[in-house]
């Protein structure tokens, strides 16, 4: 491992099994990275083989990373705290390993928070309902990409940016590509480091990545910095790429505990009635 260097951007990808999905993830990394990263990768309990896969893959490639392990499966929190404990940088991207991410991607979300410090995460647009404020529908492309290549999803997706971004070729001003918004989700999610940290990290008592995120905004939001997505840059998302193995009725115990939780805490503000609106057509879109 190289010695620190804070002017690099840590980027932390947490996962379990699914070796196909992250292998394809690292490698758009390494493609369109555009300023030096550090990559710390949590394995959160996969299978001896999908750790023998990653392990050999790491080695290959022109990236520097960090692997950690959790001997038994902890769930998104836990995977996040291992990950950031890593991290010595001012910007930290939580990267979900079902992701294929585009060029400049790290200075992309990054350069937001460093020309206004008044906002303390920023995220991408995405292809995904799930990802509720970022999605875009001009992305939506309702089909499976389990066997593309990271280079193959570019190409699927580039026609539909290069459309989408030609008013703004003329014009690459930062408030002509941020967008303000009350939530974000964590498939894509940079933020400044302190803040995060003053936000208390993720609250305690979710299980296993739902809510966790909104939650997390909320507490950012508290500490009267603003959430943003920048529209200039896009990352693919899968979606449940971790869940996928869970059974179904495990998955709505797991949701509807969550959400009861984040009620209790936040049902009051006034965003709540939009952001449940959009969760059930997400939910409706993308059954579990």
């Amino acid at each position: 491992m190289l010695g620190w260097n804070k002017s690099k951007i840590d980027i932390i990808i947490p996962f379990y099994n699914q070796h196909k999905l992250l292998s394809r993830c690292l490698k758009s990394v390494e493609l369109h990275n555009s300023q030096d990263v550090r990559i710390v990768i949590v394995n959160d309990g996969s299978e001896p083989q999908d750790i023998r896969i990653i392990k050999n893959l790491c080695g290959n490639l022109d990236l520097e990373i960090i692997l950690l392990s959790h001997k038994v499966n902890k769930g998104f929190r836990e995977s996040i705290l291992t990950g950031v404990a890593h991290c010595d940088g001012p910007y930290v991207i939580l990267l979900n390993s079902d992701t294929v991410v585009t060029d400049n991607f790290t200075r992309k979300l990054t350069r937001i928070m460093m020309k206004d410090k008044s906002i303390g995460a920023v995220a991408p647009i995405s292809n995904h309902p799930t990802d509720l404020y970022q999605f875009r529908k001009k992305l939506y492309l309702k089909r499976h990409f389990e066997d593309l290549d990271h280079h193959q999803v570019g190409d699927r997706f580039a026609p539909l940016l290069n459309r989408s971004w030609t008013s703004r070729i003329k014009n690459r001003l930062l408030s002509d590509t941020c967008t303000r918004v009350p939530y974000l989700s964590a498939c894509c999610l940079a933020l400044n480091r302190e803040v995060f940290k003053k936000a208390g990290f993720f609250y305690q008592e979710y299980e296993h990545g739902y809510f966790e995120d909104l939650d997390l905004s909320c507490c950012i939001r508290n500490q009267g910095y603003d959430l943003a997505i920048n529209e200039d840059c896009f990352v693919f998302h899968r979606g449940q790429g971790s869940y996928k193995d869970i059974a179904r009725a495990c998955k709505e115990k797991l949701i509807w505990k969550n959400y009861d939780i984040f009620v209790d805490r936040w049902g009051h503000l006034p965003e709540h009635d939009d952001l449940c609106k959009r969760m059930q057509w997400a939910g409706n879109e993308c059954p579990i």
